[in-house]
């Protein structure tokens, strides 16, 4: 190891990663008395009827969407405002410590003060990436809203009826209002549900095997224990969706929309989520072998004791993720963004994590052993006690990182950017 500079005190105690929130989910209302699937009980009572209940629920869709994306909005928005706070601000903050350890801030040499800015805005600018994705879905709901709603609910009207248990592979259910349904235990193989509106409904244990969920809203469902093998979810939207311990082995959800939905011990072994909408997901002890998450959105997510092996993470955005002593070894985390991230006791042996922005995030005491952190951005990172023996840390920043006891014996540190950095009892 080269010989380290040092600052003169750690960048602060550790922080505990934000750690990922889901949708509280009511129940759904139900009929008084179960639906009798007579045709003519689903039709209405003329053309007005079903056009006022179509502009009923164009109008509700819309308003559904712009509240949506308004809060999503917010949420982030706080999240990031309170990650650069947290790294920057306070006495621990990194200008402070830049301060005491170099003079004052304005004095800072300008390659240095460029380095800094740059690192403040890569967490900004994958911010404005993840707001214009929602701004982006919001907007197209909107638009299907004003003008495809009335097409979508010329289908049955089941809104908030009572059919568990119900076998009802001979309905056709295309284009049906199903918000707020009862379906759960009820046989749906096969059938074709697309452009259904679910919103909220209750699918608990029901067969979807083979169905096809095209474009269909799924929006705060609760599917746990149900059987989705082959299911087509193309374009479905999963937003705040109830998961857990469901078999979603090999589908492809790529793009999907996700967004706070609950997969606690879901199952997505080899299943495709690149650039799907993970944002505030959790994931804990879901199996998430050799998935494709590449260039998805996992800002917030909770993965505590998920199964990560041969998953591909590659520019992830992982911003404030919770992802204490997983096991990520030899992972594709290339150009991902993990920063404010949470990865305490996290093995990180031979991990791939080149250009990755590790901004201000928690790797205490995590397994760094022979990791590919070449340009990787630590700067503030805190790695007390990691063991980063042979990893490759060249033109990595290290600015104001605390690698208080951490193992760099082998290590590469050539033209790394070690200013301010704590590594006065680094091995």
């Amino acid at each position: 190891m080269q010989e380290a500079e040092t600052g003169t005190e750690p960048i602060g105690e550790e922080r505990e990663a934000p750690r990922a929130t889901t949708l509280l989910q009511g129940e759904p209302p139900r009929s008084a008395e179960p639906f009798g699937l007579e045709e003519e009980a689903s039709t209405g009572t003329g053309e007005s009827a079903t056009s006022r209940t179509a502009e009923a629920a164009a109008e509700s869709a819309a308003e559904a969407a712009a509240e949506a994306a308004a809060h999503w909005g917010e949420r982030l928005g706080d999240r990031v405002a309170q990650a650069i706070e947290r790294l920057m601000d306070g006495p621990e903050g990194l200008s402070a410590r830049i301060e005491r350890s170099m003079g004052r801030w304005e004095d800072i040499e300008p390659e240095i003060e460029a380095t800094v800015r740059a690192s403040v805005e890569s967490i900004e600018s994958a911010a404005d990436t993840i707001a214009a994705a929602a701004a982006a879905a919001a907007e197209r709901a909107a638009e299907r809203a004003a003008s495809g709603e009335t097409a979508r609910h010329e289908g049955k009207h089941l809104a908030g009826v009572d059919l568990r248990g119900r076998d009802l592979r001979e309905m056709d259910l295309r284009n049906a209002d199903l918000a707020g349904a009862n379906l759960s235990e009820c046989d749906l193989s096969g059938m074709d549900l697309g452009n259904a509106n679910l919103h909220r409904a209750k699918l608990c244990g029901a067969n979807l095997e083979g169905a096809s969920l095209k474009a269909a809203n799924l929006a705060g469902a609760d599917l746990t224990g149900a059987r989705v093998e082959g299911v087509n979810f193309k374009n479905a939207n999963l937003c705040g969706a109830r998961l857990g311990g469901v078999a979603l082995d090999g589908l492809d959800l790529a793009h999907a929309n996700l967004d706070g939905a609950d997969l606690r011990g879901a199952s997505l072994r080899g299943a495709n989520l690149a650039h799907a909408n993970l944002h505030g997901a959790v994931f804990c002890d879901a199996d998430l072998t050799e998935v494709d998450l590449s260039h998805a959105n996992m800002a917030g997510v909770d993965l505590s004791g998920a199964k990560m092996r041969g998953a591909n993470l590659s520019q992830a955005n992982l911003l404030g993720a919770t992802m204490n002593a997983l096991d990520l070894s030899g992972l594709d985390l290339g150009h991902a963004n993990l920063a404010g991230a949470s990865l305490n006791g996290a093995t990180l042996h031979e991990a791939v994590l080149d250009h990755a922005n590790l901004m201000g995030a928690q790797l205490v005491g995590a397994n760094l052993r022979a990791a590919n952190c070449e340009h990787a951005n630590l700067m503030g990172a805190v790695l007390r006690e990691a063991d980063c023996h042979e990893a490759n840390l060249s033109r990595a920043n290290l600015i104001g990182a605390d690698l208080a006891g951490a193992d760099l014996s082998g290590a590469d540190l050539s033209r790394a950017n070690r200013m301010g950095a704590h590594m006065s009892t680094a091995v």
